[in-house]
């Protein structure tokens, strides 16, 4: 995802990519970058999943597409948020770094998703249920998936606020050692 940035003298022919700035998180967590646009963006040496995150303001994008293939990758791996003020200058340093198991995010995925998407799935099934026999069952099974495909949201956004309260910040002068206790301390299930 390309952030929109306002050509400066000060920003002129930086790349503002999230991916760059999820490299270098990656980096500096000691994790490997997957190179994956659908997955997960880092593995540990472990082989444990990651989610990376970056912001400059008080939420963090989730990303295009969220619905329940997301839920369910996010409920499998961890999630990291870096919060950083741009400079230009110094290039990408983070002010904060935010660490969540899957289960530091469950409240915001049935507050802020399950319960918007149970909403349009209702409404799938009513539609369907209304077909009768106009449609075909296998013709019901392809309009069953195409809604589904349609019941994303584009980015939403978690606080940084939420995080900070549910999640654990990762101590930046020892950020891959921190990590690592946080891993051991909370296994993935």
């Amino acid at each position: 995802m390309v952030r929109r940035c306002e050509l400066t003298e000060d920003n002129a022919g930086v790349d503002v990519q999230d991916n760059s700035r999820e490299k270098a998180m990656a980096e500096l967590l000691g994790l490997s970058t997957t190179g994956k646009r659908n997955g997960f963006d880092a593995v540990d040496s472990s082989g444990n999943p990651y989610e990376l995150k970056t912001t400059s303001v008080r939420d963090v994008g989730t990303g295009r597409d969220v619905g329940r293939v997301w839920i369910e990758k996010i409920r499998a791996g961890y999630f990291i948020a870096a919060k950083t003020d741009i400079t230009i200058k110094s290039g990408w340093k983070p002010s904060e770094v935010i660490f969540c198991h899957p289960s530091d995010l469950e409240e915001w995925i049935a507050e802020k998703l399950e319960s918007r998407i149970a909403i349009d799935e209702e409404l799938r099934d009513r539609v369907l249920a209304n077909l009768g026999d106009s449609v075909t069952d296998e013709e019901k099974t392809r309009i069953a998936y195409l809604m589904g495909r349609g019941m994303t949201y584009n980015n939403p956004k978690i606080s940084w606020d939420y995080l900070l309260s549910h999640g654990v910040v990762i101590d930046l002068n020892r950020p891959a050692e921190h990590l690592a206790e946080l891993v051991s301390s909370r296994p993935l299930q």
